[in-house]
């Protein structure tokens, strides 16, 4: 039955309430609308009040009727019966109110104009609609249960998130406070026996502890704010090489004991994304070769062109990716090595992943021609646009304004109405 194929592709219950109007109208000659209860969700225990009908209101979907009277659509939500036309209920109503009813629950009630007038009083006619009723019905609490079973999932995952996330910070903070401390005791110590140098040493290990401590807090203040769903873009055209110079720079010491370089395709097009997070991506991607590589090692920045994408990689020559699904190296909270000596608490590429989708780019884990590591981020190619006439107009009014002898006081001076007049009629005329 085509029907029943219509309803099982629903995968909501605007989809499911679509198919059931149209259906009803293709083989019933009706149309129809449907109110849907609105529970109340405000009780002490955060569920909705499925067993208070007292509170229960009302909205309605797929409104094509005229006259639908809630207090009958109120009454048959509460005796689980159907009224009006055909019934003994209001049986001189224009309209044929029907419960839709599922695993013991009004899902909705429906409203159902048939357009014929013997329809209405046509058994077979009427059995059908029940049928098609009946079959939206038991599709709704379908769609009701895969809701409820996403939402448990969902749960279920965040608390997964927070155990993993607090396991992982249970060592990943306390190293770096640990380091601090006694680094701040150590330097206190050498200054007061006035031994300088040893004084410098135990500075340098309180810095490195500081922005170790500083990684970890941006990165998970980055993740929760990209999570919330409120990323908004602020896109420009961004040449690679000085993206890449910016990345360079923010990592500053960091780089120190490896070498950095930059292969930019003589055809590479501009990057075109937000400046901001794409620095963060590239930031990622380099703190993430550091820590994975031995000092020493190579770290290779390239762009290039990749058909109707624009390839930003970040590559080593380091140990490589470990075994297993390289895109899950994407996850929250996922470490490409356990050593304890490495730090971190496995948010940086997934930060980057989060940026990527929010650019409608994608980035990929891969093997290096070097024999270590790859990050490759893919954005989309989007061509500079060129100035239109009218910007070329406005761009040389600019420049004559500029152009203009200047007044005793600085300013420049007024142009003349003939002036103005002969500037405009110089300009050609567009087609």
């Amino acid at each position: 039955m085509r029907a029943s194929r219509a309803f099982s592709r629903a995968l909501s219950v605007d989809e499911a309430l679509k198919v059931l109007s149209g259906t009803l109208n293709g083989q019933a000659s009706a149309e129809s609308e449907f109110w849907l209860p609105d529970w109340p969700d405000d009780s002490e225990d955060d569920e909705p009040r499925k067993k208070d009908a007292e509170h229960v209101e009302f909205s309605r979907a797929e409104a094509v009727l005229k006259g639908a009277d809630p207090a009958v659509i109120r009454w048959c939500f509460d005796h689980r019966q159907a009224a009006g036309r055909g019934t003994h209920t209001l049986a001189s109503s224009n309209y044929w109110y029907v419960p839709m009813e599922a695993g013991g629950d009004i899902l909705a009630v429906v409203v159902i104009s048939f357009r014929a007038p013997q329809a209405a009083e046509d058994p077979v006619t009427r059995n059908l609609a029940e049928a098609l009723i009946a079959l939206g019905a038991q599709t709704l609490q379908r769609i009701d249960a895969a809701q409820d079973a996403r939402q448990a999932l969902i749960a279920m995952e965040g608390e997964r998130l927070r155990h993993t996330l607090i396991q992982s910070l249970s060592h990943d903070l306390r190293t770096p406070v640990t380091m601090l401390r006694m680094s701040a005791e150590g330097l206190l110590a050498r200054l007061s026996k006035g031994d300088l140098a040893a004084a410098r040493t135990d500075a340098g290990k309180l810095l490195e502890s500081t922005e170790r401590m500083e990684r970890l807090v941006i990165n998970l203040l980055e993740m929760a704010r990209l999570q919330t769903g409120g990323i908004k873009l602020s896109k420009s055209w961004i040449p690679a090489d000085e993206l890449f110079g910016m990345a360079i720079a923010e990592m500053g010491e960091r780089l120190k004991d490896y070498r950095v370089d930059i292969k930019i395709a003589d055809d590479c097009p501009l990057l075109y994304g937000d400046e901001v997070l794409l620095l963060r991506v590239m930031t990622n991607l380099l703190d993430n070769a550091a820590k994975y590589c031995p000092k020493g090692s190579v770290i290779t920045m390239a762009a290039r062109r990749r058909g109707d994408r624009v390839a930003a990689s970040v590559s080593d020559n380091g140990p490589g990716l470990p075994a297993g699904n390289s895109q899950r190296l994407f996850d929250p909270f996922r470490r490409g090595r356990r050593e304890n000596a490495v730090s971190g608490v496995g948010l940086g590429l997934a930060i980057c992943r989060t940026i990527a989708r929010a650019h409608d780019a994608e980035i990929i884990a891969g093997d290096s021609p070097a024999g270590g590591a790859a990050f490759t981020l893919m954005l989309p190619l989007v061509p500079v646009p060129e100035m239109d006439d009218e910007e070329k107009v406005l761009a040389q009014h600019e420049d004559d304004a500029e152009a203009l002898p200047k007044a005793p006081d600085g300013k420049a001076e007024a142009a003349s109405p003939d002036a103005a007049a002969d500037s405009l009629n110089s300009q050609p005329n567009k087609a």
